[in-house]
């Protein structure tokens, strides 16, 4: 029996958006509570007695606990790390036969895959590393499985909106040339595109989507 698509991470606002997309298809969403990334034995279960096939995998999943470094401790650290990242490669170094069949991976990343911010070193250290994954991964699973992330700016999420104040939001909003933060559906969009067969010669890319405030945007205020 196959499942066409696996998406990990499925029931935040971005996760439920791709999802959402996705609708027409035969798609497997998970939550925390379906898939502890935190756990390997919760990763095990799944994976291991999984009997689908799946064509194409969406990695959504990830935590955002800022904190100074001074202030952040072993355990939360190495939470961070695993759920944003090292669940991905354990799930990939163990040969889960349910993923033998892939032919297209999405991983959503971060601008901090990039960029650093105060407060944000565990998130951003886990992205950092999840991107260097991504590219290893690709050169790994081609020719039969294309590997991408896209890395979302500022997106109008619950988790945005709950590590920034109001005055925050409308600060970074005003630094982003399109004046707005993301939409989810606009990250959905491409990671549609990424699991079609038009984009099986992009490999190994990190696909930035945050309106061009990375273009330096944010230099504005510098001008003024």
């Amino acid at each position: 029996m196959t499942k066409k698509i696996l998406i990990i991470g499925g029931t935040g606002d971005i996760g439920k958006a791709i999802s959402k997309k996705f609708s027409n298809k035969d798609i497997h969403s998970l939550g925390s509570s379906d898939l502890d990334l935190s756990c390997n034995n919760s990763i095990n279960e799944f994976f291991g007695n999984n009997k689908f096939l799946y064509e194409s995998l969406v990695f959504v999943s990830g935590v955002n606990n800022p904190s100074l470094i001074k202030n952040t401790n072993d355990k939360e650290f190495e939470e961070t790390l695993k759920i944003n990242c090292s669940s991905l490669h354990y799930i990939f170094s163990n040969n889960y036969k349910c993923l033998s069949k892939l032919k297209s991976v999405v991983v959503i990343g971060s601008l901090y895959a990039s960029i650093a911010r105060s407060k944000r070193a565990s998130y951003t250290i886990s992205k950092h590393g999840l991107l260097g994954f991504v590219k290893s991964l690709a050169i790994e699973l081609s020719p039969e499985c294309n590997v991408n992330m896209i890395s979302p700016g500022f997106i109008n999420t619950k988790l945005t909106q709950k590590n920034n104040s109001k005055s925050k939001l409308k600060k970074i909003s005003s630094m982003i040339p399109q004046k707005r933060l993301g939409k989810p559906e606009e990250i959905a969009n491409a990671v549609v595109f990424l699991t079609k067969k038009e984009s099986l010669y992009i490999n190994g890319i990190n696909l930035v989507i945050d309106g061009g405030f990375s273009c330096g945007g944010f230099q504005e205020y510098i001008d003024e």
